[in-house]
Protein backbone atom coordinates (compact mmCIF):
# COMPACT_ATOMS: atom_id res chain seq x y z
CA UNK A 1 0.00 0.00 0.00
CA UNK A 2 1.29 2.96 -1.03
CA UNK A 3 2.75 5.59 2.02
CA UNK A 4 -0.19 8.38 0.61
CA UNK A 5 -3.35 6.22 1.33
CA UNK A 6 -1.85 5.20 4.45
CA UNK A 7 -1.79 8.83 5.35
CA UNK A 8 -5.73 8.95 4.81
CA UNK A 9 -6.41 6.12 6.41
CA UNK A 10 -4.25 6.24 9.61
CA UNK A 11 -5.82 9.32 11.01
CA UNK A 12 -9.14 8.23 11.07
CA UNK A 13 -8.58 4.91 12.26
CA UNK A 14 -5.61 4.39 14.03
CA UNK A 15 -5.87 7.19 17.27
CA UNK A 16 -9.00 4.89 18.26
CA UNK A 17 -6.64 1.13 18.16
CA UNK A 18 -3.39 2.28 19.42
CA UNK A 19 -5.28 3.31 22.89
CA UNK A 20 -6.04 0.14 23.48
CA UNK A 21 -3.98 -2.31 25.16
CA UNK A 22 -4.87 -5.94 23.60
CA UNK A 23 -3.38 -7.56 20.49
CA UNK A 24 -5.26 -6.48 17.71
CA UNK A 25 -5.18 -6.18 13.81
CA UNK A 26 -7.79 -4.50 11.70
CA UNK A 27 -8.18 -6.02 8.33
CA UNK A 28 -10.80 -3.45 5.63
CA UNK A 29 -12.19 -3.97 2.14
CA UNK A 30 -13.45 -1.47 -0.37
CA UNK A 31 -15.97 -4.21 -1.82
CA UNK A 32 -18.78 -2.51 -0.21
CA UNK A 33 -19.50 1.02 0.81
CA UNK A 34 -16.51 2.12 -1.19
CA UNK A 35 -17.89 -0.06 -4.46
CA UNK A 36 -14.71 -0.99 -5.63
CA UNK A 37 -15.61 -5.36 -5.43
CA UNK A 38 -14.01 -6.17 -8.46
CA UNK A 39 -10.70 -4.40 -7.80
CA UNK A 40 -9.48 -6.32 -4.61
CA UNK A 41 -8.25 -3.54 -2.66
CA UNK A 42 -8.39 -3.34 0.75
CA UNK A 43 -5.64 -2.54 3.83
CA UNK A 44 -4.53 -3.73 7.15
CA UNK A 45 -3.58 -2.49 10.55
CA UNK A 46 -1.79 -3.77 13.25
CA UNK A 47 -0.46 -3.25 16.90
CA UNK A 48 2.69 -5.17 16.14
CA UNK A 49 5.11 -5.19 13.64
CA UNK A 50 5.42 -8.70 13.73
CA UNK A 51 1.83 -9.60 13.04
CA UNK A 52 2.40 -7.13 9.62
CA UNK A 53 5.46 -9.63 8.69
CA UNK A 54 3.36 -12.44 9.36
CA UNK A 55 0.51 -11.33 6.63
CA UNK A 56 3.28 -10.62 4.09
CA UNK A 57 4.77 -13.71 4.24
CA UNK A 58 1.19 -14.54 2.56
CA UNK A 59 -0.12 -12.19 0.99
CA UNK A 60 0.94 -11.79 -3.26
CA UNK A 61 3.67 -9.70 -4.42
CA UNK A 62 3.03 -6.36 -6.07
CA UNK A 63 -0.69 -7.29 -5.35
CA UNK A 64 -2.10 -4.42 -6.37
CA UNK A 65 -1.44 -1.81 -9.07
CA UNK A 66 -1.22 2.26 -9.03
CA UNK A 67 -4.63 2.41 -11.03
CA UNK A 68 -6.03 0.40 -8.08
CA UNK A 69 -4.30 2.47 -5.44
CA UNK A 70 -5.80 5.69 -6.81
CA UNK A 71 -9.31 4.44 -7.22
CA UNK A 72 -8.46 3.78 -3.49
CA UNK A 73 -7.25 7.31 -2.13
CA UNK A 74 -10.62 8.16 -4.67
CA UNK A 75 -13.10 5.78 -2.97
CA UNK A 76 -11.86 7.14 0.34
CA UNK A 77 -12.03 11.06 -0.28
CA UNK A 78 -15.54 10.49 -1.53
CA UNK A 79 -17.26 10.53 2.05
CA UNK A 80 -20.83 11.49 0.48
CA UNK A 81 -20.39 8.15 -1.83
CA UNK A 82 -19.43 6.05 0.94
CA UNK A 83 -22.64 7.70 3.13
CA UNK A 84 -25.08 6.83 0.28
CA UNK A 85 -23.83 3.66 0.01
CA UNK A 86 -24.11 2.80 4.10
CA UNK A 87 -27.72 4.57 4.12
CA UNK A 88 -28.75 2.51 1.04
CA UNK A 89 -27.58 -0.43 2.40
CA UNK A 90 -28.95 -0.01 5.90
CA UNK A 91 -31.99 0.82 4.12
CA UNK A 92 -32.43 -2.03 1.87
CA UNK A 93 -31.34 -4.73 4.11
CA UNK A 94 -34.20 -3.39 6.95
CA UNK A 95 -36.88 -3.47 3.91
CA UNK A 96 -35.30 -7.26 2.91
CA UNK A 97 -35.33 -8.83 6.64
CA UNK A 98 -38.88 -7.74 6.82
CA UNK A 99 -39.67 -9.44 3.62
CA UNK A 100 -38.23 -12.26 4.92
CA UNK A 101 -39.83 -12.19 8.52
CA UNK A 102 -43.66 -12.05 5.90
CA UNK A 103 -42.52 -15.16 4.27
CA UNK A 104 -42.46 -16.67 8.05
CA UNK A 105 -38.16 -17.38 7.86
CA UNK A 106 -35.95 -16.38 10.72
CA UNK A 107 -33.38 -13.92 9.92
CA UNK A 108 -30.06 -14.07 11.54
CA UNK A 109 -28.98 -10.47 13.24
CA UNK A 110 -26.88 -8.37 10.31
CA UNK A 111 -25.11 -5.10 10.21
CA UNK A 112 -23.28 -6.26 6.91
CA UNK A 113 -24.27 -5.97 3.24
CA UNK A 114 -26.48 -9.06 3.26
CA UNK A 115 -28.51 -11.40 5.27
CA UNK A 116 -27.83 -14.98 6.39
CA UNK A 117 -31.61 -16.84 6.30
CA UNK A 118 -33.09 -19.75 7.42
CA UNK A 119 -35.89 -20.83 4.57
CA UNK A 120 -36.81 -24.16 6.03
CA UNK A 121 -36.12 -25.97 3.10
CA UNK A 122 -32.33 -27.50 1.16
CA UNK A 123 -31.12 -24.32 0.05
CA UNK A 124 -29.08 -25.14 -2.88
CA UNK A 125 -32.69 -26.48 -4.95
CA UNK A 126 -34.01 -22.70 -3.73
CA UNK A 127 -30.98 -21.50 -5.13
CA UNK A 128 -31.10 -22.81 -8.19
CA UNK A 129 -34.84 -22.36 -8.81
CA UNK A 130 -34.05 -18.42 -8.40
CA UNK A 131 -30.94 -18.30 -10.55
CA UNK A 132 -33.67 -19.40 -13.72
CA UNK A 133 -35.16 -16.01 -13.10
CA UNK A 134 -32.01 -14.34 -12.72
CA UNK A 135 -31.91 -14.13 -9.31
CA UNK A 136 -28.73 -15.04 -7.36
CA UNK A 137 -28.02 -16.19 -3.86
CA UNK A 138 -25.70 -18.07 -2.32
CA UNK A 139 -26.22 -21.30 -0.24
CA UNK A 140 -24.80 -22.80 2.51
CA UNK A 141 -24.01 -26.06 2.48
CA UNK A 142 -21.89 -26.52 5.17
CA UNK A 143 -23.15 -29.05 7.65
CA UNK A 144 -25.92 -27.77 9.65
CA UNK A 145 -26.60 -24.98 7.45
CA UNK A 146 -28.25 -26.75 4.30
CA UNK A 147 -31.25 -24.94 4.79
CA UNK A 148 -29.87 -21.33 4.62
CA UNK A 149 -29.01 -18.56 1.84
CA UNK A 150 -26.99 -15.78 1.56
CA UNK A 151 -29.21 -12.81 0.38
CA UNK A 152 -26.81 -10.03 -0.44
CA UNK A 153 -28.35 -6.18 -0.42
CA UNK A 154 -28.62 -5.06 -4.05
CA UNK A 155 -30.30 -2.42 -5.74
CA UNK A 156 -34.10 -1.74 -4.20
CA UNK A 157 -34.98 -3.22 -7.79
CA UNK A 158 -33.00 -5.75 -7.47
CA UNK A 159 -33.90 -6.60 -3.99
CA UNK A 160 -37.58 -6.57 -4.85
CA UNK A 161 -36.91 -8.62 -7.86
CA UNK A 162 -35.48 -10.83 -4.99
CA UNK A 163 -38.20 -10.78 -2.92
CA UNK A 164 -40.94 -11.78 -5.77
CA UNK A 165 -38.82 -14.40 -6.93
CA UNK A 166 -38.71 -15.89 -3.76
CA UNK A 167 -42.67 -15.87 -3.54
CA UNK A 168 -42.86 -18.07 -6.65
CA UNK A 169 -40.31 -20.20 -6.20
CA UNK A 170 -40.59 -20.71 -2.01
CA UNK A 171 -43.84 -22.23 -2.74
Amino acid sequence: MSIALLTLIIPIAFPYYVSRRDTWIVLRTFSKAYGLAGLRVGYGLACHAEIVELLDRVRTPFNINRMVQAAAQAALLDVAHVARSVTHVSQQRAWLRDQLHALGWFVAPSQANFLFVNIEQYSAALAERLLHFGVIVKPWLEAGYTQWLRISVGSEAANQQCIAELRQCAQ
